[in-house]
Order: structure tokens, then sequence, then C-alpha cells
């Protein structure tokens, strides 16, 4: 097992310290600001920053920062923790079905403690047709709706995957999805399945909803595979989860109910190879024969061989062009095959919120934003 040479000096120094089946590496010629900035940026304050003190892999000098930015973390969660639970109690009161997904939520079902797993949302899936009843409650609370979310609401004939509101006055986002992917061939089971298979987590002494536990694996894979794993702490999240051979069995019947089981192959392999996690041979083997996971794996590792891994690319860039536009775009069509997926895939994509922002067709000529598409590209990265 070894971490792979084209990733940043610093992020293999993360992978390498935090992975108990590998030597602690030298840290001669680290920039330990990046090493900060990175775990900051993934998420592994707790998740790899623990074993990382641990096994004494932290300077002195540096132990102050790693404990200073969990902390962060951690104050973090305690406000999301309030804030979740004010909203579903509001959401109870009016009697509309939701269930919890990621956020606090999950890092409590996943390792009994919400400052765990690092989450800058609150992410709600909603039973259909709710969507204007729960505006009407967050809107009195102080949240509204970006400019460019709005644009969805012109997408004529289709409904969009989540609505966001952000409150500025305390600096949350809420997202609030009528499904678990945008493309629904990809993995969207209907509410109803997900409602009578929920669990519930302990939130300040109440059971609230969540997304249930036979699920998560295989959603959490695809939500992690489809942004190339751009947290690195959505990887870890996988952990827990298949942490015996028949745990990571019962994960991959499942993924191949949905067709889906090369995804969660792909993970599995990711997990041992980059974090230490243990995998059967076996399955391994299979993982590396398989076409698909191969694929994903290279653009993964384009992905988090960029030099400035520990920070996100700012908007309007070439650099985000070329990690999500063009990696995101491959890995999005890799991850299923059958020409249904790759047509909604398509179809999805040829119709951008964003263009819609730049110009405004009337009702009858809204196909023509078909044709506008590669102009409002270009016209949104000559405006930056």
């Amino acid at each position: 097992m070894t971490i792979p040479r084209a990733l940043p000096a610093e992020l293999r120094y993360v992978l390498q310290a935090s992975n108990p089946s590998l030597p602690v590496p030298d840290a001669e010629g680290i920039d330990w600001q990046v090493v900060a900035r990175g775990i900051e940026r993934h998420g592994l304050a707790h998740l790899a920053g623990e074993k990382m003190l641990a096994r004494d892999a932290v300077p002195a000098a540096q132990v102050a920062t790693l404990r200073a930015l969990r902390q962060a973390g951690a104050a973090t969660a305690l406000l999301q923790l309030r804030e979740t639970l004010r909203i579903c109690a509001l959401l109870d009161s009016a009697e509309i079905r939701y269930l919890l997904v990621k956020g606090v939520a999950l890092s409590i079902q996943l390792f009994g403690s919400p400052g765990v797993r690092s989450s800058k949302d609150i992410d709600l899936l909603v039973e259909p047709r709710a969507a204007a009843r729960v505006d009407a409650i967050l809107r009195p609370l102080g949240y509204e709706r970006p400019e460019m979310d709005l644009a969805k609401d012109e997408l004529a004939g289709h409904v969009p995957k989540e609505i966001g509101y952000l409150n500025h006055e305390i600096g949350m986002m809420i997202e609030v999805h009528t499904r678990l992917t945008e493309n629904e061939g990809l993995f969207a089971p209907d509410f109803e399945t997900l409602w009578e298979t929920r669990d519930t987590v302990a939130m300040g002494g109440r059971q609230l909803p969540t997304l249930g536990r036979e699920h998560l694996a295989t959603y959490l894979s695809v939500h992690g595979a489809k942004h190339n794993w751009a947290r690195l702490m959505w990887l870890l999240d996988i952990a827990p989860l298949t942490a015996s051979p028949e745990a990571i069995d019962a994960a991959l019947a499942h993924a191949r109910r949905f067709h889906l089981a090369p995804v969660l192959l792909h993970t599995l392999w990711l997990l041992h190879h980059w974090f230490g996690h243990e995998v059967p041979a076996a399955i391994l083997v299979r993982a590396g024969n398989d076409r698909t996971v191969r694929l994903l794996n290279r653009m993964t590792l384009r992905f988090h061989s960029d030099p400035r891994w520990f920070e996100q690319a700012p908007r309007r860039s070439w650099r985000r062009f070329y990690l999500n536009s063009v990696l995101g775009r491959i890995t999005g069509y890799a991850m299923k095959p059958g020409l249904g997926y790759w047509r909604q895939q398509m179809s999805l994509e040829l119709v951008s919120p964003a263009d819609r922002m730049l110009v405004t067709l009337p009702r009858g000529l809204r196909w023509g934003y078909m044709a506008l598409r590669p102009f409002g590209w270009l016209i949104r990265r000559l405006k930056r």
C-alpha cells in the first residue's frame, strides 16, 4: 500500500501520517500552513487529525493550530445543532415529513458525536409537494433564496434536486432536497421507501428522522464520487459503514440493486489505499480489474493532484472549470452505464440556471437555452 506520488507532498503527508498501517513520514520540507489549510478545507481536523496527534506526527509548534481547528469545528457543529433543532420543531408542528441528510445528524449517526465531521450546511429531504410549506417556515426565520438559486424556478418542466436558503445573519445555509441526486437515474429512491426505512438520531433530547443506515454506503459513495471526493472527509464517512467483511458484502449488495457496485468498489479502493481502511483482498482485486473503477480512480487522482488542493477553486476560474466541468463530467458519465442515464445526464447539463441569469427568453422560446449553453459558459468566463 503506497500513497500515490502524483499527490502534492503535504497531502501525501496528511494521508500517510493518519494511516496507522504506514510509518510516520518525515516532516522535513513540509509546509505546515498548507497542511493546516488542507485539513480545514477537507474537514479532517477530527477524522485524520486525531490519528496524527496520537502518532506524534504533528510538530509541537503545530499542535495548537490543529486543536484550534477542532475547537472551531465543534463551535460550528453546536450552532448547526441548535438551528437544526429549531427548524425540525417547526416542521414537526406543521406535520411535514422530512429526513435529515448529512450534517450533524450524520456525524451522530456514524460517530456518536455532532462535531466529528465538519459540515457547512443543513440538508433536509422533504416529502413530495411540501416545498411551498417549507418555504413559508424558513422565510420568517430570516432565510432567503440566493439570486442564482431563484433561476432554478425558470427551468420549465424540471424540478430541481434542492432549493437553497441562506440566513445572512447567522451565516447558515439550508438545502431543501426533493430527491437525493439530480439525475433520478443515478440514485433516487422515492421518499416513501426512504421514510419506511428511516433511522433516528438523538439530538437535544429528541429523536429526529434521518436516512436509513442501509442506504448510506451507496448514497454517500455516489455523492462523494460525483464530486471526485472534493472533501476527503466524505471518504472517511464510509469507513464505519464498511467496518467488517459482512458489512462490505451488505453494502455491495445494496449498491448492485441500483447498478452502482463499481462506485462502491471505487470508494473501498480509495479508502484502503489512501487511508488504510481494511478491505478483503478479493474485493481489492475485483476493484482493480473493473474498468469503471479504474477510470473513477484516475479522475480522483487527477482531481487531488491539484497543487492548490488545500483551497477551493475560485468561482469562474479556469482551475474550477477543469476540476468540476472537465473531470467532474467525465466522472458523472462514468458512474453508471446505460443510455437512459446518459441521456438524462446530458439533458441536465444542456440547460443551466446560470444562463438564465445572463439572457431572458420568452416562455415560448425557452428551448433556445440549449443553443445558448456554450455561449453562456464563455461569457461567464470572460466576465470574471
